[in-house]
């Protein structure tokens, strides 16, 4: 999947829950990490994920702002809207201004769980990230045809 990716010049990311996994993922030639909004205030992850030499992005879905801690060593914050799919309505864009505000001095993208499927909506909330500033726009899709997946 990592080949994959950078053939069609995509940077790939992975989330991890668990250092175990660190040096597999490294070996496999991930560079960036993602730690989700459940580990958004794991510090000991965050400094063995990066002592491991990772770019290390952090999701804050689930994560109330004022729960978040003041500074990040991270090379990146998302918003995330922590369900799948969510309409347009429900991307809460705003909170990208609140991150910006809250992390001036780190780059803030956009985790976009929006139906990837919709017929004229499917790229809408990635854009409309993008012109609040999203520097980092994760996507999430799935290489499982959808009868695969019932």
């Amino acid at each position: 999947m990592v080949k994959l990716c950078r053939e069609n010049e995509i940077e790939p990311m992975t989330s991890v829950y668990s250092p175990e996994y660190l040096p597999m993922l490294g070996e496999v030639g991930m560079k960036y990490i993602k730690l989700g909004s459940p580990q958004a205030t794991d510090n000991n992850l965050l400094r063995l994920t990066k002592a491991f030499g990772f770019k290390v992005i952090v999701s804050t879905g689930g994560t109330p702002l004022n729960k978040l801690p003041i500074s990040y060593p991270v090379d990146g914050v998302l918003h995330c809207v922590s369900k799948y799919p969510h309409t347009l309505r429900e991307s809460n864009l705003s909170r990208m201004v609140e991150l910006r505000g809250r992390y001036p001095n780190t780059k803030i993208g956009f985790s976009d769980h929006s139906d990837p499927t919709h017929p004229h909506n499917w790229n809408t909330a990635s854009v409309r990230a993008m012109q609040l500033g999203a520097k980092d726009i994760e996507r999430h899709f799935t290489i499982l045809d959808r009868e695969d997946t019932k």
